[in-house]
Parts: C-alpha cells; structure tokens; sequence
C-alpha cells in the first residue's frame, strides 16, 4: 500500500495533551471521562460496558460515536468496534483518511 503512516513512530513523541474544558455530558455519558488521549486526529477512549461503539444510526444517541460527534461538533468514525458490554480502549477517529489508513494496518500490519 502506497503513502501508509507510520502510526507507530508518530504516537511515541507527538501526543496532544487535552485542554481542559467544562464537563460535556449527555444521557450519562461524560465524554471527558472516557476521552483518554488524543493524538492529532486520533482519539483513544475508555469504552465501558454497556455503551455501544456506535449504533444503527447516527442519530443514535445511546452510542459513543454519536457523543464524540456532538462533544467535537463533527464527524467521527470508529476505528474499529467493541462489543456493548465489552470495555477497554476503542480507537475513533476525525478524519475518514486516517480511519482508513488504521483499518489497513489491521489487515496487512507490514
């Protein structure tokens, strides 16, 4: 694959520290609470159990993605999914290109 990133590289000296702003939070979920990092135009959350990565819709407002997207007033994509009642680190991104480029690198990591 031509032009891939070297994520790896790049995560190990450019994270963006997260201003602090006043707490965002809709139907119970603090989006300050689980956004752990972010890197540029890669965001890292916590996902807890319970909460979809994303739902059938956009406009359904009982997933994470639909939260980061008012939170930052723009698209966001998942990186890739975790079940609902799964938690752990979920990776979700602000630019499709980027998204694109992750979802490569888990097929083909070479």
């Amino acid at each position: 694959m031509k032009n891939k990133i070297n994520i790896y590289n790049s995560l190990s000296y450019k994270t963006i520290p997260l201003a602090p702003v006043k707490a965002f939070e809709t139907f119970g979920l603090i989006v300050e609470e689980i956004l752990l990092a972010r890197h540029g135009e890669l965001l890292v959350i916590n996902k807890r159990p319970g909460w979809p990565t994303s739902g059938r819709s956009l406009s359904d407002d009982d997933c994470i993605q639909y939260h980061l997207i008012k939170y930052f007033g723009a698209m966001v994509w998942a990186v890739h999914q975790l079940d609902a009642d799964t938690s752990g680190l979920c990776l979700f991104s602000l630019s499709k290109s980027l998204t694109t480029q992750l979802k490569e690198l888990w097929v083909d990591p070479q």
